[in-house]
């Protein structure tokens, strides 16, 4: 491997803007009024979205749902083809040959006449293979191993099996017809481009014309109100998600231009240049103790895995700038709002989330990571638990001298640590993982 994750990467760095506050406001008729609207779908009589060709008594079923005292009648078509027929009245289907090993998917359209409405029923033919002779080794083959993993995805996705998934998207989402899609395309580890590249085509068709304020915001509902958004602290996924939405990372992604159906990294907090972390190998000590480093170009990298990892990031520059709420207060708005970010910035929020005595989640977690960790990173968490919190201005220095050990050892250090005070250069991070 030889890039390190950004994505890891991001989740600390998305600790590192955000707003001290933030509030959901929820709009209601008046008067609600709910409808039971009738509905129906259809789905294979053996409980599966395919059939095999020596299958018999196979249909199609019908679930009604809010069908009321309504007499209904369903009619069955399928468009003309190799590998089956279905009954018209009854929606029995009689299978016919198909071409071996491959498989056919046909859809049969199911009408109700009452409420005119319309479904469809896909049905994969297939043929029953002959039962395995041999064995193949995929742990030794990375790429056929992904593949398998993407046909048993694909099958656990078509049975209903599958939770969350690797190559799919795992749920069902529904959009207001309001929401413009960058691609209608589920992209493997982007989506569909929602938050980042997705818009409000139509301000006028918001729901309530009374609203004038925010209608080309998205917004989104959840059954559980998180109180607030402090991702540092938090030990499941919505927060984390929401404060997605108030912060900033070190790369985003967006779909490559050139090929719409893959995503790109672009640096967000990373210097421009920056578009990947780089590979770094430590070279020895000085006389003076302090640890020597040397960046590994493209050219230079070997085959494995690299420990030491650099960022280059944006600190004084005029476009980063800390941005609070209008609810913050006085004294945040006063101390925070619209001042650059600087170097010491990005180092203060590991600095809290490792110091054992602000007993923040994320922070545990990092300290704590025995894969991905930072060198040294549970020493000095387990060095600084024991002081109060909030922590006593008695207690900085010697968290001071603490946290100064832990970056001589070399598990995260600064531009600023390595190459001294009177470094002109661009700014960077530095992370040595266990």
């Amino acid at each position: 491997m030889k890039k390190a994750s950004r994505t890891r990467l991001a989740v600390y760095s998305a600790l590192l803007l955000f707003s001290t506050s933030a509030s959901v406001i929820a709009c209601k008729p008046s008067t609600p009024v709910y409808h039971a609207d009738f509905d129906f779908f259809a789905v294979l009589s053996n409980g599966r979205t395919f059939a095999y060709l020596d299958e018999t008594n196979l249909s199609v079923n019908i679930h009604e749902i809010n069908s009321g005292d309504v007499e209904r009648t369903y009619t069955f078509s399928a468009p003309t083809n190799d590998y089956l027929t279905v009954n018209r009245t009854t929606g029995a289907i009689t299978l016919k040959g198909v071409p071996t090993p491959e498989s056919r998917k046909v859809a049969i359209l199911v009408h109700e006449e009452e409420s005119d409405e319309n479904r469809t029923c896909f049905v994969e033919v297939r043929s029953r293979t002959d039962k395995a002779t041999g064995g193949f080794n995929f742990a030794s083959n990375p790429f056929a191993r992904t593949e398998a993993l993407g046909k048993l995805e694909d099958y656990a996705m078509n049975n209903f099996l599958t939770g969350i998934s690797l190559f799919e998207n795992g749920g069902y989402v529904r959009y207001s017809p309001r929401v413009e899609l960058k691609t209608k395309t589920y992209i493997p580890g982007y989506g569909f481009g929602l938050l980042s590249e997705g818009k409000i085509n139509d301000a006028d068709g918001w729901l309530n014309s009374d609203i004038t304020v925010r209608r080309n915001y998205y917004h989104a509902a959840s059954s559980s109100d998180p109180l607030n958004i402090n991702a540092w602290d938090a030990s499941g996924s919505q927060i984390s998600d929401l404060n997605g939405y108030i912060s900033s990372s070190y790369w985003g992604t967006k779909i490559n231009p050139d090929k719409t159906s893959e995503y790109m990294w672009y640096p967000v907090l990373a210097d421009e240049d920056c578009l990947d972390p780089i590979a770094v190998s430590f070279t020895g000590v000085d006389g003076e103790g302090n640890r020597q480093y040397s960046e590994t170009t493209a050219a230079e990298s070997k085959p494995g895995s690299y420990k030491i990892w650099r960022v280059y990031v944006r600190a004084n520059d005029p476009k980063v700038r800390f941005h609070t709420a209008d609810g913050a207060g006085d004294e945040f708005k006063n101390k925070y709002d619209n001042k650059m970010v600087r170097l010491e910035d990005y180092e203060f929020v590991f600095k809290m989330l490792l110091t054992g005595s602000t007993k923040l989640k994320r922070g545990a977690e990092l300290a704590t990571d025995t894969s991905y960790g930072f060198k040294g990173a549970i020493s000095y968490y387990n060095s600084t638990k024991n002081y109060s919190s909030p922590i006593d201005s008695d207690d900085y220095d010697e968290i001071e001298a603490a946290w100064a050990s832990f970056k001589k050892a070399g598990g995260f250090q600064t531009s600023a640590d390595i190459e001294g005070s009177s470094y002109t250069g661009k700014p960077y991070l530095q992370f040595e993982l266990i």
